[in-house]
Parts: C-alpha cells; sequence; structure tokens
C-alpha cells in the first residue's frame, strides 16, 4: 500500500509541518539592544599639527593648528572655558573639522614669548559628552619654551590661611596705569 505516490504525500506533509511549525514559534525575544557599558572616559589627543611645544614659530601667517582625536568631539562653553596666554587683543577662531579642531591664530604675536592656548573643559566627545580637563597647546615665537611656572603660596591676610583654586594673573609693571 505504500505506493510512491502516498510517500510523495506524506513527505510534502512532513516538510509543510516544518515549515509551518518554524514560522510559528519564535526562536528570539524582540526587545532594543542595550548599547553596551555607558562610555566614560574623555577623547584622546592623537595627533597636534605642528607639534606641541614648537618654538620658532612666526609671528604673523601663523597657519592653521590642527589637534586630532580618537573620537568625535564637540566644544561646550569655549566663550566661558578657553584663554590664552598672554591674552591676545583677537581671540582665536576655533572651529571643528572631522575628529579634530582646528584653532586660526588672528593676532599679531610678540617675538621671543611663549603662548598658551588653554581650552579648560570646553572639548568633550560627542557622544556622552565627556569633557578632556585642562587640555593646553604651548608653542614659541623664539628659540625656547617658557616655563611659565612660579612657584610659592597665596595667603588670606584677613584669615592668616592659604588660598585654593585661585589664579593669579602677572603683567608687566608698565602696563598698569595706576600702581598703588
Amino acid at each position: 500500500m505504500n505506493t510512491p505516490r502516498n510517500m510523495l504525500n506524506m513527505l510534502r506533509l512532513a516538510v509543510a509541518l516544518l515549515f509551518a511549525s518554524a514560522f510559528l514559534s519564535r526562536c528570539a525575544s524582540m526587545m532594543t539592544p542595550t548599547g553596551g557599558p555607558r562610555d566614560s572616559l574623555p577623547p584622546v589627543i592623537l595627533n597636534m599639527t605642528p607639534d606641541n611645544f614648537s618654538t620658532n614659530r612666526p609671528t604673523v601667517g601663523h597657519g592653521k593648528i590642527y589637534i586630532e582625536f580618537d573620537e568625535f568631539v564637540q566644544l561646550k562653553d569655549q566663550q566661558k572655558e578657553f584663554f590664552t596666554s598672554p591674552a591676545m587683543k583677537k581671540k582665536p577662531l576655533i572651529t571643528l573639522r572631522g575628529r579634530g579642531i582646528v584653532v586660526q591664530l588672528r593676532d599679531t604675536l610678540a617675538p621671543n614669548t611663549t603662548y598658551s592656548l588653554n581650552f579648560g573643559s570646553a572639548v568633550r566627545d560627542n557622544n556622552e559628552g565627556n569633557p578632556l580637563y585642562s587640555m593646553r597647546y604651548v608653542f614659541s615665537t623664539g628659540p625656547e619654551i617658557d616655563s611659565m611656572v612660579l612657584s610659592g603660596y597665596t595667603a588670606d591676610s584677613y584669615k592668616a590661611d592659604s588660598v585654593s583654586k585661585s589664579f593669579i594673573w602677572f603683567f608687566p609693571a608698565d602696563s598698569v596705569e595706576n600702581v598703588a
């Protein structure tokens, strides 16, 4: 009674049951992917062009400074965070390009002077906003880099105690009109 026709029908029924059970059952649960652990690391500097701590930079026609990172970055509160030392009359123009930032100096620089571009925490990674604290680019228009360090301590004369988290600015004596 097992004719080839019956065998063929049985085979078709088995294949149909196999496909029906595959379509009607769920193999995986549908949910949004978790995305992995949260990024908590700040961006890492890969390259600076020209190099950080470069010397004999021109006082005019500076070209652009490009700082490349390992990930895309954003600039946040650059008006509050970014400053130069010594102060420049025309503030440098900072823009984003690719995985880095471009700094265009717009002022004529003094000869034989060390300049420091301090970014504070303005540079942050693009996804989580993790700041890169105390990023600094230093260059000199002369043959040497000045250490820009003066050691000492600050004291509050009223309390006879040291002062923490303070900035001290130095100016040439002839740049202040009324010296008290």
